[in-house]
């Protein structure tokens, strides 16, 4: 039976199965007041307009995308309580499995899902605005140093599995940013949005936007918006951060079956990075428990610019039929200087060094897509096929200065790499309908050609180095879904995904860093089986079970990149949310819900088994794989633009690293949030919350170079107008 099957290290998941099995008994038993089964889960509105749950069911179709059988998870931010702040604890409270490594000076996101591979910069995870991928080069340098502002964000999706099919190759699935629209209200609509916290924190978010109505059906919209935010970080030196954003977005509606779209973001950045601590005792050493907020780097800074330009098209060609065009031209730079360690140790010591490292990469792309969706009729039932193409094109200079003092800004060429990234992918799925079963098979042709010329190498002892690659991979999946009575549903999926040799994997940047002659790129395999619904407007629930290997896996083994193995992952996935009012309404009979609103009460798990089985780690755990992290609290809203959360997170312990060293190892933490925003008169909103509620002291991150503490207690409060 598989309750009595048992983890290594002693995890069971007899007690979580246990409590999965009472509790669909449980959410079984709520919903049979629920509507007999329907082709679709159906969107359930709610009666007196009030939000009710925080997620929400993605439909089988969506424009010209199909996510039918996928696990897909979506919450629209309206929902949420405040957020200030890019706060990922925050930002993906409804996310089962997706873990965060907190960086403190806010210089990027970094993210992965069940332990498949390093969550450093999100190079496992494909990040999307609208669609269009965000990384530097989601092929050859796949790191998100950028992600827009959470306030100018209307929905999240996060698409497992089956997102290497829809969107790319990366082995962790997808998350796709939905920014704000044009708002549809008559007239000018203004909002600014000011809030300040500890450590100096300022944070600001303003926008104009609108619609104008021409003739006959069609309309302009527009949007204008601009986010700053900044603050001194609480390291004792050296952990400031100042962000700057903007955004301008256009929408042309040509009746009723043609939008067009244009949109120019910038994007300005700088942080100082602090440096990593050590458990250690010694002289030199920056122990963690003696003062985790000192700094071990005092000129080490990371500053990244971007700007993006698209256009997109999508128009309704028939009642059947959809097609959607976009292209997009964009810069990225990452400009880093690092202190020479000098004398220093390099794990948790004070640099000491007199020059300093300038790195400069700079990423210019081109890119378009072109999807079609059409539905076609056959015996009687509507089925949708969709398909499309993508192109992309990156070229990426680097080059590597030493500069004669420990915070130059300029210095002697020391190295300089010419990379280039051209790719082509042409994909298609077609979902299948039979009666009260769906199912849906695709397909994603991948043809990715990158380029890399070693032009200087001062001091090299081994001859410069170019190399050129061409991988055509082809990637296949399935996914089916049934409908079953009280408007559950079950659904499975089986895909594949892929991950490139990136850039650094071929050519490490690391003075003593060496790379391995055979390294391939890793194939990995996804597949899932689980249970959903949303029975009634006051409870939702998705629970699965889920399996992946991950073979020629990417790693490092001393200073040496290359192949560490093959891994394999499996667990379950919980989520629920249930609203406590409502749900006492609909079955007592009562109407509290008019007077006192809702109160969501949501938990979600993920409990996780992975181990390395081939290779020079074998028996290994993968790093940032805990073998739970479970996220729950409650949210209540007494009145519409009301909204109070109490936010927890628990994380297992775990390594950060795949040869499970000591010094890499990371207890397991909890850690709560109160956020809230209350409309005290019609447009005006106060905003305020605590992070990190009992000061825990805790750390989700290290690095080659140590500790990357977390923040402790810090508050903030600030007024968000709209009119």
């Amino acid at each position: 039976m598989f309750s009595k099957v048992t983890f290594s290290k002693g995890f069971s998941f007899a007690t979580p199965y246990m409590r999965a099995a009472f509790a669909a008994k449980l959410l079984f038993a709520l919903s049979a007041n629920a509507q007999p089964k329907t082709n679709e889960l159906p969107e359930i509105l709610v009666s007196d307009g009030r939000t009710r749950l925080t997620t929400e069911l993605k439909p089988a179709v969506e424009g010209t995308k199909i996510f039918s059988a996928k696990k897909v998870t979506s919450v629209e931010l309206e929902k949420l309580p405040e957020v200030n702040t890019n706060n990922f604890r925050q930002l993906f409270s409804q996310f089962p499995g997706l873990l965060t490594s907190e960086v403190q000076n806010e210089s990027f996101a970094s993210i992965s899902y069940r332990g498949i591979g390093d969550p450093h910069e999100s190079f496992n995870i494909q990040n999307l605005a609208d669609g269009i991928p965000i990384s530097a080069d989601m092929y050859g340098y796949s790191a998100a140093y950028y992600l827009p502002p959470s306030d100018y964000v209307e929905k999240i999706d996060f698409i497992r599995g089956g997102a290497a099919l829809m969107y790319g190759p990366q082995p962790s699935g997808a998350l796709n940013y939905q920014t704000r629209n044009p708002s549809l209200e008559p007239g000018l609509n203004f909002r600014s949005k000011h809030v300040y916290g500890s450590r100096a924190l300022y944070n600001t978010y303003n926008e104009v936007s609108g619609t104008e109505r021409l003739d006959g059906d069609d309309s302009i919209g527009y949007l204008l918006a601009f986010h700053q935010r900044q603050g001194n970080g609480f390291r004792s030196e050296n952990s400031d951060y100042r962000i700057t954003f903007g955004s301008a977005k256009v929408q042309w509606n040509r009746g009723d079956h043609v939008r067009l779209y244009f949109q120019q973001d910038a994007y300005d950045s700088s942080h100082g990075e602090a440096g990593g601590l050590t458990l250690s005792d010694g002289e030199g050493l920056a122990t963690f428990g003696e003062d985790r907020w000192q700094s071990t780097l005092k000129f080490d800074t990371l500053s990244i610019r971007r700007y993006m330009t698209s256009f997109g098209a999508e128009r309704d060609v028939s009642e059947d039929t959809t097609v959607s065009t976009r292209i997009w031209t964009g810069f990225l730079s990452r400009n880093s200087k690092r202190q020479s360690l000098g004398t220093a140790t390099g794990f948790g010591g004070f640099a000491n060094g007199e020059t300093n490292q300038i790195q400069l990469q700079e990423f210019k792309t081109v890119g378009g897509e072109a999807r079609v969706k059409r539905d076609w009729e056959l015996f009687g039932e509507e089925h949708t096929v969709s398909g499309g193409a993508l192109f992309l094109g990156v070229n990426s200079p680097f080059t590597q200065e030493q500069g004669a003092t420990p915070d130059a800004e300029v210095g002697e060429l020391r190295r300089r790499i010419d990379r280039e990234t051209t790719a082509l992918s042409v994909f298609a799925e077609n979902r299948f309908v039979f009666g009260d079963l769906s199912i849906t098979p695709g397909v994603r042709l991948e043809n990715i050609y990158q380029n890399l010329d070693e032009l200087v190498n001062v001091g090299a002892t081994t001859p410069l180095r170019s190399a050129n690659s061409f991988d055509f991979v082809p990637l296949a999946g399935i996914g089916a879904s049934y409908s079953l009575p009280y408007q559950l549903e079950l659904y499975g999926n089986f895909s594949q995904a892929f991950k490139p040799v990136t850039f650094q994997d071929t050519l490490p940047l690391g003075p003593a860093d060496e790379v391995s002659e055979d390294i391939a790129p890793g194939r990995v395999n996804n597949s899932e089986i689980g249970v959903r619904g949303r029975p009634a407007e006051f409870l939702s629930w998705d629970s699965s079970l889920f399996y992946a290997t991950y073979s020629n896996q990417f790693g490092r083994v001393g200073n040496r990149f290359g192949n560490t193995g093959r891994g394999r992952y499996y667990g379950l996935d919980l989520a629920a949310e249930f609203d406590l009012i409502g749900g006492s309404d609909d079955l007592l009979g009562t109407a509290l819900g008019k007077d006192l609103g809702s109160i969501s009460l949501y938990g979600n798990s993920s409990f996780l088994n992975a181990e390395y089985t081939r290779g020079a780690l074998d028996g290994k755990t993968p790093q940032y794989a805990p073998e739970y992290l479970t996220r729950y609290g409650l949210i209540f809203r007494p009145r519409e633009g009301t909204q109070i959360g109490l936010l927890g997170t628990s994380v297992g312990s775990h390594f950060a690293d795949d040869g499970n060293t000591d010094r890499f190892f990371i207890p397991n933490y909890s850690v709560w949030d109160l956020t809230s925003q209350v409309e005290i008169w019609n447009g005006a909103t106060f905003v305020a919350g605590v992070n990190n509620l009992f000061n825990q002291s805790y750390y989700t991150r290290i690095r080659s170079n140590g500790i990357d503490p977390s923040l402790p207690i810090n508050f903030y409060a600030g007024m968000d107008f709209r009119f």
